[in-house]
């Protein structure tokens, strides 16, 4: 029924139903969008952090092993 929705003028509540669905697919859109969010914010972080340590080693990368 879902191929013919276009096909056919649908009813009431096949629209009714059609946007059922979709606002559940949203929900679930949004849910991923937030988490993925999330990660991008800790990956940020880790990647800052990563940065910070390679420039402090860097600096001290000319200096010999006994006088860090």
């Amino acid at each position: 029924m879902r191929e013919n929705v276009f096909l056919l003028k649908p009813t009431y509540e096949e629209l009714v139903d059609l946007v059922v669905e979709l606002r559940a697919h949203l929900v679930k859109q949004d849910s991923h969008i937030a988490r993925q969010d999330a990660r991008i914010a800790d990956q940020d972080a880790r990647i800052a952090e990563l940065e910070r340590q390679v420039a402090a080693s860097s600096r001290n990368s000319s200096k010999p092993p006994s006088s860090g």
